[in-house]
Order: C-alpha cells, then sequence, then structure tokens
C-alpha cells in the first residue's frame, strides 16, 4: 500500500507546483 501513499503525495506535489505556476 506504500505506492498509494507515493501517489498521493507525488498528485499533492504536483498540485502545489502546478498553483505556485
Amino acid at each position: 500500500m506504500e505506492y498509494i501513499l507515493n501517489l498521493t503525495a507525488m498528485t499533492i506535489l504536483f498540485a502545489v507546483i502546478s498553483g505556485f505556476v
């Protein structure tokens, strides 16, 4: 289930980066 957490973290990171851009 670790890959689910990694996917969620990656999605949040992408959302944050998109927010700054």
